[in-house]
């Protein structure tokens, strides 16, 4: 996983990785229900956009420069929901290091799924 964006606003996260799955680019947001503390605390807070497989980075960051870029291996919504459905941990159940690594894992065998389909 990596980094691309962080925001204020989680509404602003959730914009930017809805518009990431439609170009078929698998994203999540991390720190969720920031926006929920009071006062300094929450502006202290960001919420980040992570890209899940490493090697959708690059597409996803040219994504943000122009909507219309051609991601190079986009997954469908259906291996989307795959993936969401492989690592369905719930934020309640772990810490969220551990929801990040599970992610992660999930990342990685999609990247090697990749590496060999390709």
């Amino acid at each position: 996983m990596k980094l691309l964006k962080e925001f204020e606003y989680e509404s602003d996260a959730e914009t930017l990785i809805a518009r990431l799955r439609r170009a078929g680019v698998l994203a999540v947001a991390l720190n969720r229900g920031a926006s929920n503390l009071s006062g300094a605390t929450a502006s202290a807070v960001k919420v980040a956009v992570w890209v899940v497989i490493d090697e959708q980075f690059d597409d996803a960051y040219e994504l943000l420069r122009n909507k219309c870029h051609p991601v190079k291996n986009p997954l469908t919504e259906e291996q989307m929901v795959q993936l969401a459905n492989e690592a369905a941990i719930t934020h309640s159940s772990l810490p969220r290091y551990l929801m990040a690594a599970a992610v992660f894992s999930v990342a990685l065998i999609v990247a090697a799924y990749l590496l060999l389909v390709l």
